[in-house]
């Protein structure tokens, strides 16, 4: 009976040993954390954005209905966006890819143009454009009532920018009609548009609606610096200035070297796992200096996000 007893045990001995082998390597060593587990606590750190209108679109009213977007949608994104910290084309700094906006028509371009954005500190970029003011004259109405009416319809556009995955994040396109008087409509089609407070009223709504959408977007968006160089076990991070970063932070440092190719040629990178925690020493203008708390493969074009 002993020797019975012994043998079943050695068996469930053996049983175990084999199960606990046979377990795959994440079970049984300890796993790294991926980048989209790390919480996004943004807590009092500003994210740096740029917006710029595209001002190549022809046809009359354009270019007053082009400032109007520009100072509606602005306005709103900074009363809507939480530590947002959005700067325009009369800001010192602003970004070259904006300052050019054929260097986001391809992907590639944008891919290198974003990269450029983020080694300055910029979280999004957001691209507006007002594209375009249709007349249209239409019979409506019923038996003897029916007779010719104007219309004006607004489209606007706007493109949201990651700079840390180097793609488009969002898109959005809004469109609205008003009914505007035969003598501005008539006005608008011989190309000598008046003032049209229809329209205006119209393109403000419009913008309001796309700067509530672009406020979102960019609060959806982890707070995020980019590693910009190492040297031994120091980690430099780059376009700080002005985001809340303080001496005594922790952060948190995750791979961002990955760049992934779409079908259609387009590259954005994606971000991998947790290479080690950081704490800020010093700050020294748009650099700050950090210390790995272990050696680690930190690499420059890593990121860094607050630590859980």
């Amino acid at each position: 009976m002993r020797r019975t007893i012994g043998l079943l045990g050695l068996i469930l001995l053996t049983g175990f040993f084999i199960n606990a082998c046979a377990k795959p390597l994440y079970e049984r060593g300890e796993q790294r954390s991926a980048y989209w587990e790390a919480p996004n606590k943004n807590g009092r750190y500003q994210k740096k954005t740029a917006i710029a209108i595209q001002t190549n679109s022809p046809g009359p009213y354009i270019r007053e209905g082009e400032e109007l977007l520009t100072q509606t949608m602005v306005q709103t994104i900074r009363d809507k966006g939480k530590r947002l910290l959005l700067l325009t084309a009369q800001d010192p700094g602003f970004p070259a890819a904006l300052q050019n906006p054929d260097s986001l028509s391809t992907s590639q371009g944008a891919f290198m143009a974003l990269q450029a954005a983020r080694l300055q500190g910029y979280h999004c970029l957001l691209q507006a454009k007002l594209i375009g003011i249709q007349p249209d004259e239409r019979k409506t109405g019923l038996w003897w009532f029916r007779k010719n009416r104007f219309f004006m319809t607004v489209v606007v556009a706007l493109d949201v920018y990651d700079t840390f995955l180097g793609a488009k994040a969002a898109s959005y396109v809004r469109q609205q009609t008003v009914q505007v008087d035969e003598g501005h409509y008539r006005a608008f089609v011989d190309g000598t548009p008046q003032a049209m407070a229809a329209v205006d009223e119209m393109i403000v709504d419009l913008s309001e609606d796309l700067g509530e959408q672009a406020a979102e977007a960019v609060e959806a968006i982890k707070w995020i610096a980019s590693v910009a160089d190492i040297q031994g076990q120091n980690v430099y991070l780059g376009g700080v200035q002005e985001t809340g970063l303080r001496v005594g932070d922790r952060l948190s440092i995750y791979e961002g070297r990955r760049v992934m190719e779409g079908s259609n040629g387009e590259k954005f990178i994606v971000p991998g796992y947790k290479v080690s925690d950081i704490l800020i020493q010093s700050l020294n203008g748009d650099t700050a200096e950090a210390v790995m708390d272990e050696a680690a493969d930190i690499q420059p074009g890593d990121i860094a996000v607050p630590a859980g």
